[in-house]
């Protein structure tokens, strides 16, 4: 899934220090002009805009349009907005056709990366490391992340209050895939040896419930 990434510069030599090493003046010129500039990432965009609250209303509607115009043309269709910008209706009404995601769903999305980039500061690598899971919901999610985790990671642990369900889901990934997985409820001793342990959809009350032991790797 491609995605532009929409935030707002602090100032105009802001968006020119960070996009450019040696911009042709006319370029220059046009950021400025527009006051937005993009930049590919990967298979993603990131998107710079810079105004203040001296321009008027015209003119961030026109930057709204302008940010639409140029994701739709691209043919990215998700995008996220940064806190500093949601606020401002002026902008983000015009990008109300796209699809704006938000802050949980897009911690779904990266729960893979987010693990990996945790483990590169702690120099380990996944194939050696054991990762819990802390859920109750089968969404198609929550088992799309569990399989890309269960593929890589040494020991993947189901920490869930739905025993039976994802009894079936460990079932269906070994019988069908040859993946393990380990599903359980115990409350002392499920999270004792895990490196990362991760909460997708449990409550405070649930999660009060398990020990969690001290310097591990919460998300």
């Amino acid at each position: 899934m491609n995605i532009v990434y929409i935030s707002k510069a602090n100032s105009i030599d802001e968006v020119l220090e960070k996009w450019q090493t040696k911009l042709p003046l006319f370029i220059k010129k046009k950021i400025i002009k527009n006051k937005i500039y993009f930049k590919k990432n990967g298979e993603n965009i990131e998107c710079k805009l810079f105004f203040t609250e001296k321009n008027k209303d015209k003119v961030l509607e026109n930057i709204g349009q302008n940010i639409k115009n140029i994701v739709v043309k691209n043919e990215y269709k998700n995008i996220v907005i940064s806190n500093q910008l949601k606020n401002n209706e002026l902008i983000t009404n015009k990008l109300q056709e796209l699809n704006i995601l938000n802050g949980r769903w897009l911690f779904n999305y990266l729960i893979y990366d987010t693990i990996n980039y945790i483990l590169q500061k702690k120099d380990k690598q996944i194939e050696n490391s054991e990762i819990s899971i802390l859920v109750n919901k089968t969404t198609d999610t929550n088992i799309q992340n569990i399989l890309n985790i269960a593929k890589n990671a040494k020991i993947l642990n189901i920490v869930t209050e739905n025993i039976p369900v994802f009894k079936q889901v460990e079932d269906k990934l070994y019988n069908e895939m040859g993946i393990m997985i380990r599903v359980t409820n115990n409350k002392k001793r499920s999270l004792l040896k895990s490196d990362i342990i991760i909460n997708l959809d449990f409550s405070e009350d649930e999660l009060n419930k398990y020990y969690i032991p001290s310097k591990r790797s919460n998300c």
